[in-house]
Protein backbone atom coordinates (compact mmCIF):
# COMPACT_ATOMS: atom_id res chain seq x y z
CA UNK A 1 0.00 0.00 0.00
CA UNK A 2 1.48 3.28 -1.11
CA UNK A 3 0.63 6.63 0.47
CA UNK A 4 1.47 10.03 -0.85
CA UNK A 5 1.67 13.47 0.71
CA UNK A 6 -0.12 14.88 -2.31
CA UNK A 7 -3.42 13.34 -1.23
CA UNK A 8 -3.83 16.24 1.19
CA UNK A 9 -5.18 18.50 -1.57
CA UNK A 10 -5.66 18.00 -5.27
CA UNK A 11 -5.96 21.73 -5.90
CA UNK A 12 -2.91 23.58 -7.26
CA UNK A 13 -0.83 25.59 -4.84
CA UNK A 14 0.63 29.06 -5.09
CA UNK A 15 4.23 30.11 -4.45
CA UNK A 16 4.13 29.60 -0.67
CA UNK A 17 2.43 26.23 -0.87
CA UNK A 18 -1.05 27.43 0.06
CA UNK A 19 -4.01 26.28 -2.04
CA UNK A 20 -5.04 28.80 -4.67
CA UNK A 21 -8.44 30.44 -4.16
CA UNK A 22 -11.43 28.53 -5.46
CA UNK A 23 -12.58 30.38 -8.61
CA UNK A 24 -16.15 29.20 -8.01
CA UNK A 25 -16.23 31.06 -4.68
CA UNK A 26 -15.35 34.31 -6.45
CA UNK A 27 -18.12 33.78 -8.99
CA UNK A 28 -20.71 33.36 -6.23
CA UNK A 29 -19.81 36.74 -4.78
CA UNK A 30 -19.77 38.49 -8.17
CA UNK A 31 -23.53 38.10 -8.75
CA UNK A 32 -24.98 41.36 -7.39
CA UNK A 33 -28.59 40.14 -7.41
CA UNK A 34 -27.70 37.02 -5.42
CA UNK A 35 -25.67 39.05 -2.93
CA UNK A 36 -28.48 41.60 -2.48
CA UNK A 37 -31.00 38.78 -2.08
CA UNK A 38 -28.82 37.05 0.54
CA UNK A 39 -28.52 40.28 2.52
CA UNK A 40 -32.24 41.03 2.33
CA UNK A 41 -33.01 37.49 3.47
CA UNK A 42 -30.58 37.75 6.40
CA UNK A 43 -32.07 41.09 7.46
CA UNK A 44 -35.62 39.73 7.17
CA UNK A 45 -34.73 36.80 9.42
CA UNK A 46 -33.77 39.22 12.18
CA UNK A 47 -36.94 41.29 12.05
CA UNK A 48 -39.32 40.56 9.21
CA UNK A 49 -41.77 43.38 9.94
CA UNK A 50 -39.31 45.95 11.26
CA UNK A 51 -37.29 45.84 8.04
CA UNK A 52 -39.91 45.54 5.32
CA UNK A 53 -39.19 49.07 3.99
CA UNK A 54 -35.52 48.35 3.22
CA UNK A 55 -34.08 48.08 -0.29
CA UNK A 56 -30.71 46.42 -0.84
CA UNK A 57 -28.48 46.93 -3.87
CA UNK A 58 -25.06 45.44 -4.51
CA UNK A 59 -22.37 46.07 -7.13
CA UNK A 60 -18.90 44.48 -6.97
CA UNK A 61 -19.21 43.79 -3.25
CA UNK A 62 -20.37 47.32 -2.41
CA UNK A 63 -23.77 47.20 -0.74
CA UNK A 64 -26.21 50.06 -0.25
CA UNK A 65 -29.07 49.90 2.25
CA UNK A 66 -31.90 52.37 1.55
CA UNK A 67 -35.28 52.88 3.09
CA UNK A 68 -36.84 53.66 6.43
CA UNK A 69 -36.57 52.15 9.90
CA UNK A 70 -38.20 53.20 13.16
CA UNK A 71 -35.13 53.44 15.38
CA UNK A 72 -31.40 54.04 15.28
CA UNK A 73 -30.97 50.54 16.76
CA UNK A 74 -32.78 48.99 13.76
CA UNK A 75 -30.51 50.96 11.41
CA UNK A 76 -27.40 49.64 13.17
CA UNK A 77 -28.80 46.09 13.36
CA UNK A 78 -29.47 46.02 9.61
CA UNK A 79 -25.91 47.21 8.99
CA UNK A 80 -24.44 44.59 11.32
CA UNK A 81 -26.40 41.78 9.69
CA UNK A 82 -25.47 42.92 6.17
CA UNK A 83 -21.77 43.02 7.03
CA UNK A 84 -21.91 39.37 8.14
CA UNK A 85 -22.96 38.14 4.67
CA UNK A 86 -20.04 36.72 2.65
CA UNK A 87 -19.16 38.87 -0.35
CA UNK A 88 -19.79 42.26 1.27
CA UNK A 89 -16.68 44.41 0.90
CA UNK A 90 -18.14 47.86 1.58
CA UNK A 91 -21.43 49.07 3.01
CA UNK A 92 -23.26 52.36 2.59
CA UNK A 93 -25.97 52.50 5.25
CA UNK A 94 -28.36 55.11 3.84
CA UNK A 95 -31.29 54.01 5.98
CA UNK A 96 -33.35 56.87 7.37
CA UNK A 97 -34.70 56.73 10.91
CA UNK A 98 -38.28 57.96 10.67
CA UNK A 99 -40.97 56.20 12.72
CA UNK A 100 -43.76 57.88 10.71
CA UNK A 101 -42.67 56.43 7.33
CA UNK A 102 -42.29 52.80 8.34
CA UNK A 103 -45.97 51.99 8.77
CA UNK A 104 -47.48 49.84 11.54
CA UNK A 105 -45.30 47.21 13.20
Amino acid sequence: MQTSASTQSDRPTDVVGQPTPDPCAENRDSDPLALASSIKSAIDQVGRFAFRRIDVTAVNGKVVLRGFVKTWFQKQLAQHVALQVPGVNRLDNSLIVDPDKTGPS
